[in-house]
């Protein structure tokens, strides 16, 4: 992935932003415009910061500590936020818990800044989070968001399918019913002409009248669900 991407990602150490003349740790620069020429809507970065050991830190050494999300082709801060700010699990913390066997490493921690997604008009959208999670609880969290992500994204695009295909049943359908009551008409207008020129004599065979499918016709005046199985067998 490093070298399929080392054209989009950039990163930097220990350096000192020109622009807004502050000093960064580290610093990764995100080529979008590549990026969207090699990716589809709904094409997604996490955005997330891991600590893997804090142990012998002197207590509020990292108070100070920060990230921001910037454009900077419009200098513009999409997000800013100090880790002392963000919120820890319940019943998280970085001191190791002692247990039968000695001392055991406590769970790392993962901040997640937000995400950027490319939407269905091929624009770049950034979510802020500012959620952390333990290793301990969700050892992979990286794959449950992605799997999260394409299942909604699937489940979106068949959803719209769906509607798609039960609008194009409900406008054969409408179409039917119109042909059906043009020739209802027709039938009727034929059969009123036959009577008028032979008032006298009765007609050899009744005239039944022409009913529409009961499929067009529901039992009750009602919205219907088009993903409501019985709904949706209804309409159909």
């Amino acid at each position: 992935m490093q070298a399929t991407y080392s054209h989009i990602f950039d990163y930097q150490d220990d350096f000192r932003e020109p622009t807004l003349k502050v000093n960064d740790d580290r610093k990764v620069r995100i080529n979008l415009g590549d990026l969207m020429k090699e990716s589809s809507p709904g094409a997604m970065l996490i955005l997330a910061i891991k600590c893997y050991d804090v142990k012998g830190q002197k207590p509020g050494e990292f108070d100070r500590a920060w990230y921001r999300i910037v454009n900077e082709d419009t200098n513009q801060t999409l997000d800013y936020k100090n880790f002392k700010d963000i919120p820890k699990p319940e019943g998280f913390s970085e001191e190791p818990p002692a247990g039968d066997e000695g001392v055991a490493e406590p769970p790392s921690l993962t901040y997640i800044a937000g995400r950027i997604y490319l939407d269905t008009n091929s624009r770049w959208v950034y979510e802020s989070y500012n959620h952390t999670f333990t290793s301990d609880k969700f050892p992979d969290l990286y794959e449950a968001l992605t799997t999260i992500h394409r299942t909604s994204e699937e489940e979106l695009k068949y959803q719209k399918d769906s509607i798609e295909q039960v609008k194009t049943k409900l406008i054969e359908l409408h179409e039917e019913r119109r042909q059906a009551a043009i020739l209802a008409a027709q039938k009727k207008k034929g059969a009123s002409k036959k009577l008028s020129m032979a008032i006298q004599q009765p007609p050899e065979e009744d005239i039944q009248k022409e009913e529409l499918p009961m499929v067009l016709r529901p039992k009750e005046q009602r919205n219907l669900d088009v993903f409501s199985p019985s709904d949706y067998f209804e309409i159909l």
